[in-house]
């Protein structure tokens, strides 16, 4: 996926392949071998860009394995899910996509992801950062040194931004609910 090279600024390891899976337990998965697979019912909802697009930026997440993943899930899955969110506007307009703007706001709302978003947004927050500022950085970051990473930087915060607790809400990120992504 060229677009999400362009976009963020990293080369992309997408094989070129979605693979279509019948009676999946996950409605999108990147898998380690480059390619995408997508959920069989899926398909036809409007909900596919938004996996396709979470999907897409596995394949550019600096350091992302199958070890990594497994050891921080939540640190992978709430930034690529953040990122999605962030640019999924630019994409889709891009290529020529229109989902209603009320389809995307009850698909966020309901995601299982949230509660990684969160937690990242409390810190984003404090530190006072645009998205794009923060969220860049830590997709070019492995994901087993994101917390550290993380931690260091509510650290330094002064003690009077230490206040909205950083520290206690990054302690939230700690694996996925569930398998598989979305």
């Amino acid at each position: 996926m060229p677009l999400i090279s362009a976009l963020t600024g990293f080369p992309t390891r997408w094989s070129g392949v979605v693979e279509i899976v019948e009676d999946a337990d996950f409605k999108g998965k990147k898998r380690h071998t480059c390619s995408i697979q997508l959920a069989s019912g899926l398909v036809v909802q409007d909900a596919r860009w938004t996996t396709l697009i979470h999907e897409s930026r596995h394949d550019v997440s600096v350091g992302y394995n199958l070890m990594a993943y497994q050891s921080v899930p939540g640190w992978e899955e709430g930034v690529v899910e953040q990122l999605q969110r962030m640019l999924r506007g630019d994409i889709l307009a891009r290529i020529g996509v229109i989902v209603p703007s009320t389809i995307l706001a009850d698909l966020d709302a309901q995601h299982r992801y949230n509660v990684y978003i969160q937690a990242l947004e409390v810190v984003r927050s404090s530190r006072g950062l645009s998205e794009m500022q923060f969220y860049l950085p830590l997709l070019a970051t492995p994901p087993a040194d994101r917390p550290t990473k993380m931690l260091m930087q509510a650290h330094q915060l002064p003690a009077w931004q230490q206040r909205t607790r950083p520290c206690d809400s990054l302690s939230r990120i700690r694996s996925c609910p569930g398998e598989g992504a979305q």
